[in-house]
């Protein structure tokens, strides 16, 4: 028996631990088989391709797809190539795009507070980080000494700052990316975009008949357990394969009962996750 998890954060992205923290984590809990997928993001697996570990890792990353003006959807992508074109420039484009808003961000704080961000320190700052967010503006504020810790520069400075919208893709750009990489795209946590089961279930034989999707995270934390039986059953009546993950973060302040390799408070092992047939 083989315990997995296929939806995890880490500070590469919006995540409380390090990587090395959350491989840790899985040892220390039995699970032997994840995939680290942070926002838009893949550099853990870039910069880490080739280190062993001590358990299975698949890549993966989840990417934030637009459904349309009203509609966004996390879909998770799975043991892509690093080498492709597509996500090379795909990496590029939303790191810019970050950088650009982070700026803004540091922009409007100034002119809010009248204060000044030092040039030098943002600029090592922004080349040391992988990803752009209110907590790393609190860190940035920190390191300029404009604020004691993280939580005297939210409250201080950064608690009304708009958190800026991640990169999105179009659908058909993002299907035409995990072809090019080879990748596995699977829908994360389906009921968590204020849609009934019959209107999510809709949707996904929309894109499997458009865009050949092939996986759900049927297995999730954002859901019953009824719920999960009744996607499992959706899933298994329409030729679809089922991922599994707990949705992992471990914020500051978080209380929720989301936990490494534990989903709705039990283990899930590999048997239960269909979609692993795709990478034999």
């Amino acid at each position: 028996m083989v315990n997995v998890d296929f939806h995890i954060h880490t500070s590469y992205s919006d995540g409380g631990k390090t990587p090395a923290e959350i491989i840790n984590l899985c040892k220390e809990n039995d699970i032997g088989y994840i995939s680290i997928t942070d926002h838009n993001t893949f550099r853990f697996h870039k910069e880490n391709s080739n280190k062993d570990f001590g358990l299975k890792i698949i890549r993966g990353m989840e990417v934030e797809v637009e459904y349309n003006k009203e509609i966004s959807f996390h879909i998770l992508l799975y043991n892509f190539d690093l080498n492709s074109k597509l996500l090379k420039e795909y990496y590029k484009k939303n790191r810019k795009y970050e950088i650009y808003h982070f700026n803004k961000e540091i922009e409007l704080c100034e002119k809010l507070f009248n204060i000044t961000i030092d040039k030098n320190i943002k600029r090592k700052f922004i080349r040391s980080n992988n990803y752009f967010d209110k907590v790393r503006l609190n860190n940035l504020l920190v390191e300029c000494k404009l604020a004691n810790d993280p939580r005297e520069a939210y409250y201080k400075y950064t608690k009304d700052i708009k958190e800026t919208k991640r990169y999105r893709l179009s659908l058909e750009d993002f299907f035409k990316l995990g072809k090019d990489s080879g990748g596995i795209a699977s829908l994360a946590h389906p009921l968590c975009y204020n849609m009934s089961l019959g209107q999510i279930e809709k949707i996904i034989l929309e894109l499997k008949n458009k865009y050949n999707l092939r996986v759900v995270e049927a297995i999730n934390n954002r859901q019953t357990l009824e719920d999960e039986k009744e996607l499992i059953k959706f899933c298994k009546n329409n030729n679809l394969y089922i991922s599994c993950g707990s949705d992992t973060h471990y914020k500051y302040g978080d209380n929720s009962d989301r936990s490494i390799g534990k989903i709705i408070n039990r283990k899930i092992d590999e048997k239960e996750v269909t979609f692993l047939e795709l990478l034999k």
